[in-house]
Formats: structure tokens, C-alpha cells, sequence
């Protein structure tokens, strides 16, 4: 009997040892199940999402559609375009501008790991880029952002609205969302008209960069350009060979991008405008300007140190093979500065050369040499 109770209660704890092992493993085997489902839901999301979203603007064009891009949206606003965007099935890009007014391809993934405030998801530093097949759908969708934009701002108070726009004042404006086509064609560019982001006046004070392409060279990268550089200006004139030409106008830091996106173009021949130029002074007056010409960068260089405090523009275009810099400056400003540079002698250094001079020391004064008729005619002189 005593037998049996003890082989029931072996067999009882094998059982509850089976049943541990086996809790275990299940307990393990679920959690590898949960982490499976979890990065197959990734993968599946991200996928769905890979289908309307594109990393890069450049796949859009593949098909060789035209593009347009909206004007800037904000987070909230973005939102909605996925959305819509994925009913539709509509491919797009999202080029997003930072605070240095740098752009770059981001995709919704990128997006949510960033950190967002109540402020910050209505900042409208977002474009969206998509092909102008979609186009009609894609002005619905835009038509529906601003109607959602509309509800937003009423009902926040009046101090927290967001200047969408970016022109100091919130108002009506500030509800539309528009978008423009990016493709451009050389017959359709006209002479001494501007183009570009912004007009050629908007440079004046600030280094930058002019290169002269071609209208056909222009066109070929106006997509990337728009897309990509922030801040350009371009307007049709014409060459000394009066040929038609595109004076394309950057900002010296974007001069390299520019030249990037050009490729294949050689662009050794441009001209490099720079301001030193004091905001809080008056503005240059070309009628009393003089010319100063440099012939290598190392002149130039020690003019600007040497004149720093003084107001300035220069160019330095490409001449006879080499570089040269013109230097734009009021002859007034350039003539106050050189006498302002010319300092008085002092006393110290006038006793200096009187000891030179008569080879005495100023420990000798008071003896038997006159000093002071020495000092007060060196002083006249």
C-alpha cells in the first residue's frame, strides 16, 4: 500500500514537472509566434506603405510623366495625403525642407521616428512630388487638406494659428494649397523673363554664384534643381555672341549641388558675386564707384582683409584662361580709410628717432644737450 502511495506520488510530481517544462517551452514558443507576427506586420505595413510612398522623386519620373509638387504641408497635413493617397493608389515622394532650407527625400517610416509637439505638426516644411498622370486626383486630395487645414486653424485660437505661407501674417492665404507643374520646355522660356524659386534682386547683399547654361541644359535639370536647391533665381538673356542663354543665380554654399546636378556640363566659366557690405550703413552708389582689379585670388584676398570694414561688392569671372576679381567700391570710402590707416607719430616714437639721430639716450636729458628745441622742432616738422 505504502508502495503504491509513494509510486503515485512520483508519477504526481513527474506530471507537474512535464507540465512546467512544457508551460515553458509554450511560453517561449509564444513569444517567438509574437515576435514573428510582429515583423511580418512590419514587413507588411511597410510594403503597403513602399506602394504610395517613394523614397526618392527620381523613380516618379521612370515613366517618363511629367511632376508637380504642392505647396508646403505640414504634418497634419501629410496625414491626410497618405490616406488618400493610398485609396487611390497614387505614387508620390515627400521632400522635406529643414530650417537651413536643406531638402531631402524622406519617406512616412522616417517621419514617425521623429519626435513631434502640438507646434511643431503644423509647421508646413513638407512637399509632396507626384506624377502629373495623377494629377486631377492629386488636386482633390489637396482640395480636401485645405478644407481639413480650414477646420484646424478655427478652432485653435487666434494667437496659436500657423502662418502657413511665411509671410508674417495669418490670414486667409494661409488656407490655400496649391501646386505647380515642374517641367519646363525651351521654346516656352522667354527672353528677359525671370524664373526660379525667387527673382534675381533677392541675391543682392548675399554671395552667390552666376552660371550661364543653355534654355535646353536649364530644362533638363529644372526638376532637380526645384526640388533640390531652395533658393535660385534664373532669367533668359542673352551672351556676347548674342546667343540665347539662362543666367541661373545660387547662393556660393549651393554652388557645388548646382554643379552636381548639371553633370556632364562643363561650368568652369561662371561668375562669383560676393558683398561685404554693412546692413546698417547706406547702400553702395555706383555713380562714384571705382574699379579694382585682381588677377589672383591672393590679392583679393589681402584687399578684403585689409578693407574689411569697408563696403563692397566683387566679382570675379573667368578672362583669358584665368580668374580674375573686380572690386566695386565708393572712392570717398576707400580714400577715408586710407587716411584713417596713416596714424600720427607718437612722442614716444618721436624720441626714438631723435636718439637715433644724435646718438644719445633719453637718460642723458637735462644735461648738457638742449632737448627740447630738438623736440619742438621735430614736432613742427
Amino acid at each position: 500500500m505504502a508502495d503504491a502511495s509513494s509510486e503515485a506520488n512520483s508519477n504526481l510530481r513527474d506530471f507537474k514537472r512535464a507540465v512546467m517544462r512544457g508551460l515553458h517551452y509554450l511560453k517561449r514558443g509564444a513569444l517567438f509566434m509574437k515576435k514573428i507576427f510582429l515583423k511580418a506586420e512590419k514587413i507588411f505595413l511597410k510594403i503597403a506603405d513602399k506602394y504610395s510612398v517613394i523614397r526618392s522623386y527620381k523613380a516618379l519620373s521612370k515613366n517618363k510623366s511629367g511632376l508637380s509638387r504642392s505647396s508646403p504641408l505640414s504634418l497634419k497635413d501629410l496625414e491626410i495625403v497618405k490616406k488618400q493617397a493610398k485609396n487611390w493608389k497614387i505614387q508620390y515622394s515627400i521632400i522635406k525642407v529643414d530650417a537651413k532650407n536643406r531638402k531631402n527625400n524622406v519617406g512616412f517610416f522616417k517621419l514617425l521616428k521623429e519626435r513631434f509637439d502640438k507646434k511643431t505638426v503644423e509647421e508646413p516644411k513638407y512637399e509632396v512630388v507626384y506624377r502629373n498622370a495623377d494629377g486631377e486626383i492629386m488636386t482633390g486630395i489637396l482640395k480636401q487638406v485645405a478644407e481639413e487645414r480650414l477646420k484646424r486653424q478655427i478652432s485653435r485660437d487666434p494667437s496659436e494659428r500657423t502662418d502657413f505661407n511665411k509671410d508674417g501674417i495669418v490670414d486667409e492665404k494661409d488656407l490655400e494649397v496649391s501646386h505647380e507643374e515642374l517641367d519646363m520646355k525651351p521654346e516656352n522660356m522667354e527672353e528677359n523673363r525671370e524664373y526660379g524659386s525667387v527673382i534675381s534682386s533677392e541675391f543682392k547683399g548675399i554671395n552667390h554664384a552666376v552660371i550661364d547654361i543653355s534654355k535646353e541644359d536649364f530644362c533638363k535639370t529644372n526638376i532637380e534643381t526645384t526640388l533640390e536647391i531652395e533658393t535660385f533665381s534664373a532669367y533668359v538673356n542673352r551672351d556676347s555672341n548674342n546667343n540665347l542663354i539662362v543666367s541661373v543665380i545660387v547662393k556660393q554654399e549651393d554652388l557645388e549641388k548646382y554643379q552636381n546636378l548639371l553633370k556632364d556640363n562643363d561650368i568652369k566659366n561662371y561668375a562669383l558675386m560676393e558683398a561685404n557690405f554693412d546692413h546698417n550703413a547706406s547702400s553702395i552708389n555706383y555713380a562714384d564707384t571705382v574699379q579694382l582689379k585682381f588677377k589672383n585670388e591672393q590679392d583679393y584676398k589681402d584687399f578684403k582683409n585689409q578693407y574689411s570694414d569697408v563696403s563692397f561688392n566683387a566679382q570675379r569671372s573667368y578672362e583669358n584662361n584665368q580668374y580674375q576679381w573686380t572690386v566695386f567700391v565708393e572712392e570717398d570710402k576707400l580714400s577715408k580709410k586710407f587716411e584713417n590707416d596713416i596714424r600720427k607719430p607718437s612722442l614716444e616714437k618721436v624720441l626714438d628717432n631723435i636718439e637715433k639721430d644724435k646718438e644719445i639716450s633719453i637718460n642723458d636729458v637735462g644735461k648738457d644737450i638742449d632737448l627740447g628745441k630738438e623736440l619742438e622742432l621735430n614736432i613742427e616738422e
